[in-house]
């Protein structure tokens, strides 16, 4: 029997792709696939990184079930549930193994930064309690240094009332110095009033000397009254000190007397009669205020004389020179007024000269007035046959009235010569426009 060697019939390689490793096909993975994971897993560990310093517990759980699945990988009977987490190909064993070593460093790595933020975050917390605890004990101790305050208040008012001012002062001193007080306002409130009562029983010796005439001793002592320290209450010691300083000191009653309105100082020299400027409401005071207001009457009328005489003399002299300005600035006004009046003149006349020479027969009137610092308008009137010429005619003349006059008023800046041209009624006719002199225009009737 021959053996004829038989062809075998071509049969198409496998497709590598679509099998498997015991011929189990499955769908080749797209470079999609796995660029989407990886922007995951970045994205993930990235957001667990930063919250780790927040939300430590996150990265710290993370880690540990990244190196869990890691650990899984190498038992056999769940590594399938690894592989498809971590994206682990069998066949490729050394960019699985560099990949499982990947996760496994970031899961350390999650791990270390979890237990750092837990470190971290514990740490501010108790020295948040701890600044809260100190905050609370320091509120307490003021509380009670407040407390102690008050109490040293109260025991320096006793001493007060017992007249052991001595004892009530070293009292208020050791409570200020009292540790972690804060509201020292009972000490200062109760100093003042230990000051001020002090005060008022100086002034009641002021008086007392005073109604014994000893005037230079209530002067010494309304000095050491106004010289109290911590003392608000002084205004009746002012009072008093500047009734004691005017009836001691002449140049103060001399003073006082030429300060006074006409009338009032009038009625001393007639009636004798002090004005309340100069009483007080001691006797003894008003009494020395009187006669040495009387005997200084004489020379405090001719003081009073000379600066009035003064004061009329500067009033007529500044009348005086009011007036000549007055009339230096009516004696301007008036020469600028007939320099302008001129220049209207001037303008007018040369203007009128140029139109006679050129023999113009349409204009019956002209007249120049300012409209601004620096623009002159010339007004032209017009005879009734203007209405009746040819419009481009109207319009040429006016052109060449315009030029005239911007060669006579503003040679250097044409369009600040204006003209305006109106009919023997005043209807405007013509002239130049607002936004330059040489924009010229004439109705189209």
């Amino acid at each position: 029997m021959t053996l004829e060697a038989v062809e075998s019939p071509s049969v198409p390689p496998p497709e590598s792709s679509n099998v498997g490793i015991k011929g189990t096909k499955h769908s080749a993975p797209t470079s999609e696939t796995p660029q989407r994971h990886r922007r995951w897993v970045v994205v993930l560990l990235v957001a667990a990184l930063a919250a780790s310093p927040f939300v430590p517990k996150f990265s710290l759980w993370l880690g540990i079930t990244l190196l869990l699945l890691c650990v899984l990988a190498f038992i056999p009977r769940v590594n399938p549930i690894s592989h498809r987490l971590l994206k682990l190909n069998v066949e490729q064993k050394w960019r699985s193994g560099i990949r499982l070593t990947l996760y496994g460093l970031i899961g350390f790595v999650l791990i270390l930064g979890g237990i750092g933020g837990t470190l971290t975050k514990t740490g501010q917390e108790n020295l948040a309690a701890q600044k809260a605890a100190e905050k609370e004990e320091q509120r307490r101790l003021a509380t009670a240094a407040n407390r102690n305050v008050v109490n040293a208040v109260r025991e320096a008012e006793i001493a007060c009332k017992n007249g052991n001012m001595a004892l009530a002062r070293e009292m208020l001193v050791k409570a200020e110095e009292i540790p972690s007080a804060t509201d020292l306002n009972p000490v200062k409130r109760l100093r003042v009033n230990i000051a001020n009562k002090k005060t008022y029983l100086i002034m009641a010796e002021v008086i007392k000397a005073i109604r014994d005439g000893d005037l230079e001793s209530a002067k010494g002592k309304i000095t050491a009254a106004l010289a109290v320290p911590y003392a608000n209450a002084l205004a009746d010691a002012r009072k008093l000190d500047a009734a004691i300083s005017l009836a001691t000191d002449p140049n103060r009653i001399r003073t006082a007397l030429i300060k006074l309105p006409n009338d009032v100082f009038d009625k001393i020299q007639e009636s004798g009669e002090m004005p309340p400027q100069l009483v007080s409401g001691y006797k003894e005071l008003d009494t020395r205020t009187a006669n040495q207001a009387t005997a200084l009457l004489a020379d405090v009328a001719a003081v009073r004389t000379q600066r009035r005489q003064e004061k009329l003399g500067q009033e007529r002299a500044q009348a005086e020179a009011a007036r000549r300005a007055e009339a230096e600035r009516q004696a301007q006004e008036q020469a600028r007024q007939e320099a302008a009046k001129k220049q209207v003149k001037d303008l007018l006349d040369a203007y009128v000269s140029l139109l006679n020479a050129a023999e113009v027969q349409l204009i019956d009137n002209v007249s120049v007035s300012r409209i601004a610092s620096d623009m002159w308008e010339a007004t032209l009137t017009v005879d009734n046959l203007w209405h009746v010429r040819h419009y481009q005619v109207r319009l040429q003349d006016a052109q060449t009235l315009w030029e005239v006059w911007a060669r006579i008023a503003s040679p250097k800046q044409p369009d600040s010569a204006r003209i305006k041209i109106v009919d023997q009624r005043g209807n405007e006719v013509g002239g130049s426009r607002v936004w330059g002199g040489s924009l010229i225009y004439v109705k189209d009737d």
